[in-house]
């Protein structure tokens, strides 16, 4: 790769050249990408280097600037949260695939309401979040959820304008759920929240509404677990009221990812009976003529056994990997790479 190449020279001009010239440079994975699964995929690459002796390194970076170095050959492999339209793919020759699925969740602080029991829509979420609806015994949020003793005390939405995802995809539910929130507010990562400044991160808006009694956000499903919360239940394109679990986002993304005709970023409100309505998918990018063909190998060498051989150490409670066999034939676009079958090769062995 060019930073390789890059190196090589210097220590060329350094007087090494007999050194650099009589050995082959060693291959190994590089990858840049999201900060959101930076340790998940630093743990993948230390459990294969382990295995292969063939070092794996993951750099974090924005999305624009993850797929510019990608495809000016620096790294080996981008992963992001935003994918790329099937004409930028083509354009710049990138092979992209999808990596990881995560349910969107709505939670809530609301005291002698038992933690997920309370039930959401998208056009109750949005009469919230637009400052129609304010307080927690509303007729609105009684509707849905019969049976509820509500308290009467104010709703405190908490949001976030971080650009990740996340927040996308949220703002779409809102949207599809109502109209006056699709023609007045939009959607976007990065909004002009219309109840006041929004929280930095998910980080900040979770610790917010654990000390804010009445409050009510939005959170990527692996921050669940992390500060005890509990997703509420949410209203599908189906009309049905589900509840958030992995087997479910994994089934959802399944579902999306097998469709002939999808919007890449993410299926929400997917009309298919038992779906989570609000599914982030994380993807991964690779040229599909790489300049370094040996990295290339063992970047899909490394990708290929990780998701054959998955760590549930290293993979956080609300983060799924997709099966080995929906990405294999996206790898099998990458030009020079032999067929792995998910084994962790010896680096110099024979494949």
């Amino acid at each position: 790769m060019i930073r390789k190449f890059f190196r090589t020279g210097v220590a060329f001009c350094l007087g090494f050249s007999v050194l650099i010239l009589s050995q082959p440079a060693a291959a190994n994975v590089e990858a840049v990408g999201t900060p959101l699964l930076a340790s998940t995929l630093r743990q993948w690459g230390a459990n294969f280097t382990r295995e292969s002796s063939i070092a794996v390194a993951y750099t974090n970076a924005l999305e624009d600037v993850s797929t510019t170095e990608l495809f000016v050959g620096i790294y080996d492999v981008a992963i992001v949260e935003y994918p790329l339209t099937e004409f930028r793919v083509n354009k710049l020759a990138l092979v992209q695939f999808p990596l990881f699925s995560f349910g969107v969740a709505v939670v809530t602080n609301v005291p002698g309401v038992p933690a997920g029991t309370l039930r959401f829509n998208g056009k109750v979420l949005a009469a919230i979040y637009m400052g129609q609806i304010t307080r927690w015994d509303d007729a609105r949020i009684a509707e849905i959820n019969p049976g509820v003793k509500l308290p009467d005390i104010a709703i405190v939405p908490l949001a976030q304008s971080d650009g990740s995802i996340t927040t996308l995809n949220f703002t779409r539910y809102l949207a599809a759920g109502s109209e006056t929130w699709r023609q007045n507010i939009g959607i976007g990562s990065g909004l002009m929240w219309p109840l006041g400044e929004a929280q930095k991160d998910s980080v900040a808006a979770a610790q917010k509404l654990l000390d804010t009694e009445g409050a009510i956000g939005f959170q990527p499903a692996m921050n669940l677990a992390r500060f005890s919360l509990t997703s509420t239940q949410l209203q599908n394109a189906q009309g049905e009221f589900v509840s958030l679990s992995d087997v479910r986002v994994g089934e959802t993304s399944r579902k999306f990812i097998a469709r002939a005709q999808r919007d890449l970023i993410a299926p929400v409100n997917l009309p298919v009976s038992g779906t989570w309505p609000i599914v982030s998918i994380v993807y991964g990018q690779m040229k599909q003529v790489p300049e370094d063909i040996p990295d290339a190998m063992e970047t899909v060498q490394f990708l290929s056994w990780a998701l054959k051989n998955p760590d549930k150490n290293s993979v956080p409670p609300g983060l799924v990997p997709v099966a080995y066999e929906v990405v294999a034939p996206y790898l099998n676009k990458i030009q020079g790479k032999k067929t792995f079958d998910g084994r962790a090769v010896k680096k110099g062995s024979a494949l």
